[in-house]
């Protein structure tokens, strides 16, 4: 179900453009891709600019994962696609896999990243 009339944007700022998708995901969407999510949570980390690899750093202390491949045949996981599809105006196909964050009681204190990120989600 794509739930479109719930979710109301806020634009934040035209250039560079942000806008915040109040009620993108449903508490029922929440729960299903935290409990996908919490068995495989794996400390997050930040790139190692000499060597290109992932390091730990006090500067990031979540933990986070990706949803696979497979996942992505699950019908919920579906559904939200398709609403970011909509919203984004990217095709399905052309989306990346979701990353679910934990951050809860964890600090993220301000990082520059030479990745920039597409789209964000709270799952709180």
């Amino acid at each position: 179900m794509l739930r479109l009339g719930y979710v109301k944007p806020e634009v934040l700022s035209w250039s560079p453009r942000i806008i915040l998708f109040h009620n993108f995901l449903s508490t029922e969407e929440c729960d299903y891709l935290r409990g996908i999510a919490k068995p495989r949570l794996q400390v997050s980390t930040v790139v190692d600019i000499k060597t290109g690899k992932g390091i730990k750093s006090n500067v990031r202390t979540s933990s986070g994962m990706f949803l696979n491949h497979n996942e992505r045949l699950y019908p919920m996981v579906q559904a939200i696609e398709k609403r970011i599809a909509v919203y984004s105006q990217i095709p399905v196909e052309n989306g990346e896999l979701i990353q679910v964050l934990r951050s809860t009681g964890m600090k993220r204190m301000s990082c520059t990243d030479h990745i920039m990120t597409t789209s964000l989600m709270n799952l709180t």
